[in-house]
């Protein structure tokens, strides 16, 4: 792996913990971990492929929140009404 992307993997686990962390919204998370992805250089096709489906599941997420009217702040969200897949 490169030096690149061992830095992207870094910032990637940095917003992971912000949002963890109530620093950032699930929203903000998403938009985040895809532009990451997008910088990557050198990651190997079944790394890609996992991160996708995981980042999938986190933008589904998302979209049904806002389905149900979430408007953005981290304080709106009940973390036992997100849906899980």
């Amino acid at each position: 792996m490169s030096a690149h992307d061992r830095r992207q993997l870094i910032l990637t686990n940095k917003q992971l913990s912000l949002f963890k962390e109530g620093k950032i919204d699930l929203g903000c998370l998403v938009g985040r971990l895809e532009g990451l992805l997008e910088v990557m250089e050198s990651v190997g096709v079944s790394w890609e492929e996992q991160f996708r489906s995981e980042w999938a599941n986190l933008e589904v997420a998302y979209a049904d929140l806002l389905y149900r009217g979430y408007s953005g702040g981290y304080s709106e969200l009940d973390p036992f009404d997100v849906p899980h897949n």
